[in-house]
């Protein structure tokens, strides 16, 4: 019983050496096939993250349930208590909840407490020179009902010098941008699943070569190994254990880097960009240090297995 303990340590300790010093021998390649993976994880990260925050906006836009109706600038204040009177008539048929009246005024005040740090966009601005338009900001439950919303705003009509007219000219709502959004995450991910499929390719031709270039510095080694009865395992390990430890490497490294730049880029979205809301990191940690290794390891531990598998069929 202590007989085999004492060979597993030894076992043990001579896989670890040896794959350490099969790393430092090739240490060019070790270091290209580190940065290539690490590369490959970090755009992977990358590309999460940034579908993860498409999404999180997507839901924030989703909850705010809201049709913007804008009115022609001629429309009188007689004219505008006529229009909201129609739109709350489409409560009867449960497609509005609520509307608001936002004037030119309220608008161009809502903007500028928006840029409220840029106070020089508005200062061209005279008291008659408001770019802004009066409109109806209409709430509702259904999402599925949007189109239909929209479309008995724009058939609203009025009387206006025995005339029949139109006061809406546009209607906008945020399923709008959530479409926008929605494409851009979906080129997203095509351009993200392409670009890992070659990155993970071209990691696991370099890892594989790495481990070759072992195999092939030491098979003298090796072939005295088996004329003394070593088994498979015992001879592959050290580069298995090689690949296990590029892996390991590549992802805490590319772990760090996408938490340092991840940081930086959150920051700056955050002021310049204050309509975007930006998941904190620390909510994504726990999946991307599970996919980071699982990959990381997994690159590996493949590349080492495929470097080898001629090898072993050959013997």
């Amino acid at each position: 019983m202590k007989k085999n303990q004492n060979l597993n340590k030894i076992s043990l300790t001579y896989t670890l050496s040896q794959s350490l010093s099969s790393l430092f021998r090739n240490s060019v390649m070790s270091i290209a096939s580190i940065l290539v993976l690490a590369s490959c994880l970090v755009v992977l990260g990358t590309f999460g993250l940034l579908v993860t925050n498409i999404n999180y906006n997507l839901e924030d836009l989703s909850r705010l349930n809201e049709v913007v109706a804008f009115v022609s600038a001629d429309c009188s204040d007689d004219e505008i208590g006529q229009i909201r009177d129609k739109i709350l008539t489409l409560r009867t048929d449960g497609l509005v909840s609520d509307v608001e009246y936002v004037s030119k005024e309220q608008a161009l005040e809502s903007e500028r407490s928006k840029f409220e740090d840029y106070p020089a966009l508005f200062e061209s601005l005279k008291d008659d020179d408001n770019p802004y338009r009066a409109s109806f900001v209409v709430t509702y439950s259904d999402e599925s009902m949007l189109s239909s919303i929209e479309y008995n705003l724009y058939n609203i009509s009025i009387e206006r010098d025995g005339n029949q007219i139109a006061p809406i000219d546009k209607v906008r709502s945020h399923a709008e941008i959530a479409v926008v959004m929605q494409n851009m995450k979906e080129g997203i991910t095509q351009i993200f699943v392409g670009f890992m499929l070659i990155l993970f390719v071209v990691s696991l031709f370099i890892i594989i070569n790495t481990i070759r270039l072992a195999v092939f510095s030491r098979r003298k080694e090796i072939s005295i190994m088996r004329y003394v009865g070593a088994t498979n395992a015992f001879i592959t390990a050290p580069f298995i254990m090689e690949g296990l430890f590029m892996g390991l490497v590549a992802a805490i490294g590319a772990f760090f880097t996408e938490w340092l730049v991840y940081s930086r880029v959150a920051d700056f979205i955050k002021d310049q960009y204050k309509m975007f809301t930006v998941v904190p990191f620390s909510k994504c940690v726990p999946v991307m240090i599970l996919a980071f290794l699982g990959i990381g390891l997994f690159a590996g531990i493949a590349g080492s297995l495929i470097s080898l598998s001629k090898y072993l069929k050959e013997n």
